[in-house]
């Protein structure tokens, strides 16, 4: 179903008015009057201070004052008709800040110049080249990253001898299950320690945090602050149970908790990293994290891939929001 909305009247005006009808006999008579007035104006001004100095506007203060009133008006009218013969860009808001990037078009319709919002799609070649390309960024990053990976295992695996990587489900796209890896960033039986930290969750809606876990590992602190632990997700990636950038990947009892809008976050593959991951992390609100996931999902782009992924950087040396 298409939605046409209807821009303002500043709006319909066009975007860029680089050229336009003839003005109006009305205004161009407006126009010649108001710089006849100027020059008016200009003139009283000019023989007033001559008056006063008898034919020199220097050396007397009343004559030098209505001189350099006269040049000021002089300026103003050739400023002020230089400024209306320039070409002017006009910026429209369309008040939808939920919806940007290929989904908004601007089209005539009946006659009037209308902001048209597209469906949005997930499925088409533009999905299956991301996906691609999620598989082949997946593979170069592990390969690029295999050092540091083995430092991180190698780290974890000296703290207390137990498990390098951390398996757990998570529910992808169209709600089908698949085993997410991590680096074990918490001890051995954090999920049964979980049950009992339950009425000192901090998190908002179905998610469940703690600033301070005591559950963390040492080592795990650091690799949750610089998110280290995720990089392991990259195998996911190439499995194709996950994309490079897109909502969080959610647990099933989160899930459960969905009410309908949240459920769209579902409609596309979880990502290593996302709008929620650049916008604050674990700080945010359910809302907020709902809200983000959902404004990705319906606007995908290329060009918002590769600005998450640039921001991704900043926000993962930062550290801000990880815990």
């Amino acid at each position: 179903m298409s939605t046409h909305i209807e821009v303002s009247e500043l709006g319909s005006t066009g975007l860029r008015p680089t050229a336009g009808p003839p003005a109006p006999s009305w205004e161009s008579r407006y126009r010649r009057a108001v710089v006849l007035a100027d020059l008016v104006l200009i003139a009283i001004c000019l023989r007033v201070g001559l008056v006063l100095t008898d034919g020199s506007l220097s050396g007397h203060l009343p004559g030098a004052l209505a001189g350099m009133t006269a040049i000021v008006l002089f300026g103003s009218l050739v400023g002020c008709r230089v400024w209306e013969q320039r070409m002017v860009e006009l910026v429209v808001t369309p008040a939808l800040m939920e919806i940007t990037g290929p989904r908004l078009h601007v089209a005539p319709v009946y006659g009037l110049t209308m902001l048209r919002v597209s469906l949005p799609t997930f499925h088409g070649v533009r999905w299956v080249l991301k996906s691609a390309l999620d598989r082949v960024s997946a593979c170069f990053a592990l390969f690029l990253l295999a050092p540091l990976l083995l430092a991180v295992a190698l780290a974890v695996k000296l703290e207390d001898r137990g498990p390098v990587f951390f398996w757990q489900q998570r529910v992808g796209k169209a709600g089908r299950r698949f085993w997410m890896v991590k680096f074990r960033s918490m001890v051995i039986d954090a999920e049964r320690q979980r049950f009992e930290l339950e009425l000192a969750n901090e998190g908002s809606g179905p998610l469940f945090k703690l600033r301070t876990d005591p559950r963390v590992t040492r080592v795990g602190a650091v690799l949750r602050h610089y998110s280290l632990d995720e990089l392991p997700q990259f195998i996911n990636v190439v499995i194709g149970d996950m994309s490079v950038v897109g909502p969080r990947p959610p647990l099933p009892a989160e899930v459960e908790k969905y009410e309908f809008d949240a459920r769209r976050r579902l409609l596309v593959k979880p990502g290593l990293t996302g709008l929620w991951q650049v916008s604050g992390r674990s700080g945010l609100s359910w809302e907020e994290t709902v809200r983000l996931d959902l404004r990705y999902v319906e606007n995908w782009s290329f060009a918002m891939d590769l600005m998450i992924v640039w921001k991704t950087v900043g926000a993962v040396l930062r550290g801000n929001g990880a815990y």
